[in-house]
This record gives structure tokens, sequence and C-alpha cells, in this order.
């Protein structure tokens, strides 16, 4: 019998900076927001995620890149409609920076345990750790994520991550890893905790993977359901 390979998950986002002092009239007016993409009916969905310090994340489900341009149409239209509305303007205003980007999962690279842990079903909150590599390192790169990979199925590690790739928005080869968790201690906890357990079975990866990284950054936000649009 021929073996399923799973399919490709990619990723449109639209990342929003709120200005700072401005979240509370963002969150008011993106609810308005909501409804106003429900009476458009354009297609757009979306998950949202957002910082304390004001960074959101507002991911939909695609087929893949060629999916980009029907999406940025779409927004463009929601972009029209929101100038044409007092509160629209306010909301727009509320927004420091926007950049749309698509993701694509990579399988190889992402880390599903044996037998995760039984409370990260729905995880509510994650980290992000953005890679920014040196192009002539990718494939160095995608290796030694591999390795690692292997490695922590062998010791059978409780909680898993997801690697997407940027395929559009972002200049270079650039990587998030995802990391899922229940709260801010709680995450950063379990990630030191489990590095310093893990030190010496990683140690032979890291002079690999610090030739590889040209520049890194951490995100850190939770789910917020009530800012996410389900069915578009």
């Amino acid at each position: 019998m021929t073996p399923t390979v799973p399919s490709p998950i990619y990723l449109f986002t639209l990342e929003e900076k709120v200005r700072p002092g401005c979240m509370e009239e963002y969150t008011e007016y993106t609810k308005k927001l909501i409804d106003l993409i429900r009476e458009l009916n354009v297609g757009i969905a979306f998950s949202a995620f957002g910082s304390e310090s004001g960074c959101m994340d507002y991911n939909q489900r695609i087929t893949g890149p060629c999916d980009f341009g029907p999406k940025l149409e779409a927004w463009d239209t929601v972009h029209a409609a929101l100038l044409k509305i007092e509160w629209g303007k306010k909301r727009l205003n509320s927004v420091e920076w926007s950049r749309y980007s698509v993701w694509e999962r990579s399988g190889e690279l992402s880390y599903e345990p044996a037998h995760p842990e039984p409370d990260q079903s729905r995880p509510t909150y994650f980290v992000w750790k953005n890679l920014r590599l040196r192009a002539e390192k990718e494939k160095d790169f995608i290796e030694t994520g591999r390795q690692v990979r292997a490695f922590l199925e062998k010791k059978n590690i409780e909680r898993g991550y997801n690697v997407f790739r940027n395929l559009i928005g972002y200049e270079g080869p650039l990587y998030t890893v995802i990391f899922p968790g229940r709260d801010p201690v709680e995450s950063q906890a379990w990630l030191q905790q489990t590095g310093r357990n893990l030190a010496f079975g990683l140690l032979p990866f890291l002079p690999q993977l610090m030739a590889s990284v040209e520049q890194t950054a951490d995100f850190e936000g939770r789910a917020m359901p009530e800012l996410s649009l389900v069915s578009g």
C-alpha cells in the first residue's frame, strides 16, 4: 500500500502593529470589522493572535501561493469599504503598519510527538521564533532541522512545534518555529527547562544552526477568538 502523503498547509497572514495606546479602540473597531467582512461576503476568514506589544496576526488557510492575489483583492475591497465609514477610518489610523504574507508548513521540520501532552490539544498561547537564514546555508539548516526533529522523537518529548517557511512577504529565507504553551510564564519556563535537559544532546547541532542563521526574533502571543472570523 502506498503511504498517504499529507497535504501541504499554507497560510495567508495579515500582520498589523497597533499604535501605542490604541489597543482598546482597535479591538472595538476590529469587532465591527468582522461584521463588515461578513456583510461584504468576500471569502475572508481568519484566526486571530495578539501580543501585549500590539503585534497582531490574522491567519487564514489557503490552497497555495496562487490564492495570494485573490486574498489581496478581497482585503482591498474591505479597505475601500473602511474608508467610507467613520469608525473604519479610525481603525485604519490605529494601525502603525501592516503586511500581507504567505507561509507553507514544513512537514519535514515540524515535530509532532507520538504521545503529546494531554492539555496541548488546544493550546492558547504561542511563542514564535523567527529565523532569517543565510541564503547559501538554507540546505544545511534543513538538514540540521531534520536531525533535531529525529533527536526529539527519540527522546519522546511530549510537546511539539510547527515550522513554517515564508513564501511571499519577506526578503530572504525566513522560517518561523511555533511552540505552543499555556501562558507566558509557563511557555518560557518549559522552553528553558527543556533546553537545559537536552543541552548535552543538542550541543552537536548548535554550530551548524549558528552558521545557518543570520538573525533571530521572538514573538509571543495568545489566541484571540473574540477577534477571529471562523468562516468567510
